[in-house]
């Protein structure tokens, strides 16, 4: 599987007059030019509270590629042998096996969607 395009990620109308998409843009200023990760179409503005959560869930998924680097660097620090996450650890098991379970989500292809019949993190 290939990686995901490199963050930062932000969510952006790109200088869209009619206000009608929203886009997710990776900041690829280093390489020549921004990239353009997602586009979604904004519903018509007198659905305020529909608009608002397709904007709220832009912002999130521009968020993702900084929320999976964090999970990974708290994994990385607190699971293994010798790490704070052990037998006497103070971190409970639960918070490492669900930040396992996020990335895993964010980086296994999945032969089908989990509630098609794959089992959830199924490679394929």
């Amino acid at each position: 599987m290939s990686a995901h395009t490199p963050g930062p990620w932000a969510s952006d109308d790109i200088g869209n007059m009619d206000d009608i998409y929203r886009y997710i843009v990776a900041d690829l200023t280093t390489q020549g030019a921004d990239f353009v990760v997602a586009k979604f179409d904004l519903p018509n503005p007198i659905y305020a509270a529909k608009r608002q959560q397709v904007e709220a869930n832009a912002r999130l998924i521009a968020a993702a590629p900084d929320l999976l680097a964090a999970l990974q660097a708290l994994v990385a620090e607190l699971d293994g042998p010798g790490k704070p996450y052990s037998s006497d650890s103070y971190a409970p098991p639960h918070f490492i096996e669900t930040a396992k379970a996020a990335i895993a989500k964010a980086t296994i292809r999945r032969a089908t969607l989990p509630f098609g019949g794959a089992e959830h993190g199924e490679a394929k």
